[in-house]
């Protein structure tokens, strides 16, 4: 009898509920009472506020007055998570870990500091949601993934988000549905067509997808269910085809990295493979600058990727590539004139062009440097990047000790091919959110495997010449679970 109710009596009152709203008030009632029933299970259940923040990262639909989905869950969100946490039901969402959330307070708190001294605190407001979002992320991930289950639930999160974000990217492109908000490219005629899914951008869909796509490929070699493997093949597909649709110039160059890194990482054979690939890349770069005309006429020859190239505008003239370039070398301009407090949070657009050189014609100068590194040293100064590359150096210490215990092993390889690919997208684009994420799992990977197993953390003597961890049908899986409260470490 239970059985029936569950499986059957439920979903048809639930449908019912939604139904009979829709006809008798109106579908925003649909949404007030979705927008109530998750409400309540972020109140319920700690963690889920954690997850909403990060499944609607590229969920910038509008829904009236300037807002967007995820600028109205991430306040929810937090409100929630810190009302938990004073009920002692959940962490506080800014565990104190050395030295890398000091790091991370340092930065943000340098933030706030430039921003009280800004010219402009117009820029300020528009970027301000992207503000909110980064130590939101990290500070979160610290707090809330601190054994191999949480760990495992949120590669799982971003999966099926990127999944289901790909699926309608797939549909947007076929149908041409358009959605409100700054930059809609499903909105440009002809051949331009570049999807961008619910994000605002296409080079935003990208950067995340070329995450999501990585750890599908994780989760696909670490399950042996067969059902669950087909599955993840499927969805790996989806995700192929909407990045591709995207005609991300940045991520391509990210996602060569990855896979390049990938390669490397594998195994002693992917290592040979990757020198030898590296070769020829020099040689082909070395022809490309000589006679540039050749690789074209080589690229012509290959149907998708010439029409990829051809939609993405990718080509030595490109205004593109050009005004990247030319905000490149304002924010290097501007760190050289102000190398210690920088500009101002979100001021290089008030500064970096007048001191373009007379060559630097572009027509189009962005709004932002179009390099995340240049970015923060031209706006907070070298002390701010300092810090910020002091975070990468802890991610990959953390990295450097799951990578030397075997069943984390694959898991670190495929975290520095992620961040691999991530550091070369953010050489030709501003500062991406996702990357506060991806930094933040990377130290607790490693943490998890200090915390579980301490000085056991370096594989055996015979098994150190392996490359390929045990799989079990759960990752992580043979790392004993620390039932002990996520903040102690």
């Amino acid at each position: 009898m239970s059985s029936l109710v569950n499986r059957f009596l439920l979903p048809l009152a639930a449908g019912g509920v939604l139904g009979t709203s829709v006809v008798l008030i109106s579908s925003k009632a649909v949404v007030l009472l979705v927008g109530g029933i998750v409400f309540a299970l972020m109140a319920i259940v700690p963690e889920l506020a954690y997850y909403a923040i990060v499944a609607t990262l590229q969920v910038a639909v509008e829904v009236g007055g300037g807002l967007t989905i995820s600028r109205v869950i991430i306040p929810i969100a937090v409100f929630l998570m810190v009302i938990n946490a004073l009920a002692g039901r959940s962490p506080w969402p800014m565990p104190l870990f050395w030295p890398e959330s000091y790091i991370a307070l340092a930065f943000f708190f340098w933030i706030g500091i430039s921003i009280l001294l800004v010219d402009n605190p117009g820029e300020v407001a528009r970027e301000a949601a992207g503000l909110i979002v980064m130590p939101v992320l990290f500070f979160c991930t610290l707090a809330f993934v601190q054994d191999r289950r949480s760990f495992d639930r949120l590669v799982w999160v971003l999966v099926l988000t990127g999944v289901a974000q790909a699926v309608f990217t797939i549909i947007q492109y076929k149908t041409g549905i358009s959605l409100g908000g700054d930059w809609r490219a499903s909105q440009i005629e002809g051949e331009a067509y570049r999807a961008e899914g619910t994000s605002t951008h296409p080079i935003l869909l990208a950067g995340f997808l070329q995450i999501v796509i990585a750890m599908t490929v994780m989760q696909i070699i670490c399950y042996r269910n067969l059902y669950m493997r087909v599955a993840l093949i499927a969805g790996l597909g989806a995700l192929l085809v909407a990045w591709y649709l995207t005609y991300a110039r940045s991520s391509w160059i990210g996602m060569s990295v990855f896979l390049y890194v990938a390669l490397a990482v594998s195994s002693r054979a992917g290592r040979n493979i990757a020198i030898l690939i590296g070769v020829v890349g020099i040689v082909v770069i070395i022809v490309a600058r000589n006679a540039p005309d050749v690789v074209l006429q080589a690229i012509e020859g290959i149907p998708y990727l010439e029409r990829a190239f051809r939609l993405a505008n990718m080509n030595p003239g490109s205004e593109a590539l050009g005004f990247r370039v030319q905000s490149s070398l304002g924010g290097l301009l501007l760190t050289i004139n102000h190398p210690l407090t920088g500009v101002g949070y979100a001021q290089a657009v008030s500064h970096y062009v007048e001191l373009l050189p007379h060559w630097a014609t572009s027509p189009n100068h962005p709004s932002l440097i179009h390099n995340s590194f240049l970015e923060i040293s031209a706006e907070l100064g070298l002390f701010a990047l300092l810090l910020f590359i002091g975070l990468w150096i802890r991610a990959f210490q953390w990295l450097k000790a799951a990578w030397h215990h075997q069943d984390t092993r694959i898991y670190a390889k495929v975290m520095v091919a992620i961040l691999a690919g991530q550091f070369a997208f953010m050489m030709i684009t501003p500062m991406m959110r996702e990357i506060w994420l991806t930094l933040a799992m990377s130290m607790v990977l490693g943490r998890i495997v200090a915390k579980n197993l301490g000085a056991e953390t370096r594989p055996s003597p015979t098994n150190r010449g392996s490359e390929r961890p045990t799989l079990l049908p759960t990752p992580l899986a043979s790392i004993p679970h620390d039932s002990s409260h996520p903040n102690r470490v």
